[in-house]
């Protein structure tokens, strides 16, 4: 008897793993993470950290800061707006430049946005024009490629002009 019992638990246990298990469309499969690709890319707001060491530019004073912003053919997408009176920036003492139009551009591929700061010499009339200071480019395809794409902003130099540029991605 006991060898009966043994026999049908043991027959038991095995029809049972046996049919227990199914590969029938309901059971749990793993699961792909969709790639989320992004489209366009809007650029709110500016600081300049660091410019060069003062060359010919306001010899008695620091620089007047304003900055500019340019797309890759050099069309103004942001005019000269206020200007930072002998200043020089610093990391604790920012210019930034919070854009109410933010610049948007969906030609991730190709765009380029430069960052120009310029030194205002319309207060001197012996000084003559402005001085451009520096220029800093951002190539947005950079921001949108590889294993830290589409970052919330980003920091670059040419040369001692450090610039950052925010960004938000859609």
């Amino acid at each position: 008897m006991k060898k009966s019992i043994l026999k049908s638990v043991a027959i038991l246990v095995v029809l049972t793993a046996f049919f227990g298990c199914s590969s029938d469309s309901d059971s749990i499969q793993p699961t792909t993470p969709s790639v989320i690709v992004k489209t366009k890319v809007t650029i709110t707001k500016i600081q300049i950290t660091n410019i060069p060491t003062p060359n010919d530019w306001d010899l008695s004073s620091n620089p007047d800061i304003y900055v500019v912003g340019l797309d890759g053919n050099n069309n103004v997408l942001i005019p000269k707006n206020g200007v930072l009176w002998n200043f020089i920036p610093s990391i604790t003492n920012k210019v930034e430049v919070n854009l109410i139009v933010p610049i948007s551009t969906i030609n991730l591929s190709s765009s380029v946005f430069k960052v120009q700061v310029w030194d205002d010499d319309s207060d001197d009339a012996l000084a003559g024009a402005n001085d451009k200071i520096g220029e800093v480019p951002f190539y947005i395809s950079d921001y949108s490629i590889g294993a830290n794409k589409y970052p919330s902003y980003a920091v670059k130099s040419n040369g001692e002009t450090i610039v950052t540029i925010y960004m938000t991605w859609e």
